[in-house]
């Protein structure tokens, strides 16, 4: 297996909720990262190089943290069931940003028009537990969360599970994501 790396803004106040719903609706385990909106995928792959995270750090100077709700259920397609994010602008505009500064890296590696940003709860499961999460999640929104740091995740070649590398805090402010 080749590795790949990600930027994803944490939610950790939303993990007892994703937790919650898969439960309920018999999955067990969790998913392979904490509860997060990517704001970039695919990137590259570990090791990082003190220039490449310089540079990461330089884009997230530019970006003050943000307040958002999780306030709508959602499903892609290929069997994801996801909460929207609103307002939607701060993570399209910092995936603009990330695609700018790493233009060999675009989103989804261009295979979308538009990036929708999305925190995935469940996913390539049956129609029954798909319909049973969306149930349970429309009972626990709006959820409200902020985004104050954005981390770069990775697995390097051969490597089955991700690792933080870095979490960049996002310009000052006051907010802070409660865990």
């Amino acid at each position: 297996m080749a590795g790949e790396g990600a930027l994803i803004i944490p939610i950790p106040s939303a993990a007892k909720l994703v937790a919650a719903v898969r439960r309920r609706v018999g999955l067990e385990g969790e998913l392979e990262l904490p509860p997060h909106v990517t704001v970039l995928y695919p990137f590259a792959p570990p090791p990082y190089s003190e220039s490449m995270l310089d540079d990461l750090a330089q884009v997230f100077l530019n970006v003050q943290p943000f307040r958002f709700a999780l306030n709508s259920v959602n499903r892609f397609d290929w069997n994801v069931i996801y909460l929207s994010p609103a307002p939607e602008e701060p993570f399209s505009k910092l995936t603009r940003a990330l695609e700018a500064a790493f233009p060999h890296y675009p989103a989804y590696g261009g295979a979308f028009a538009s990036v929708i940003p999305h925190l995935t709860v469940v996913e390539d499961e049956s129609r029954r537990v798909m319909r049973r999460a969306a149930r349970e999640l429309q009972a626990a929104i709006p959820f409200q969360a902020a985004a104050s740091s954005v981390s770069l995740v990775g697995r390097a070649a051969g490597e089955a599970t991700w690792a933080t590398y870095r979490a960049f805090e996002l310009a000052e402010s006051g907010y802070e994501e409660s865990t």
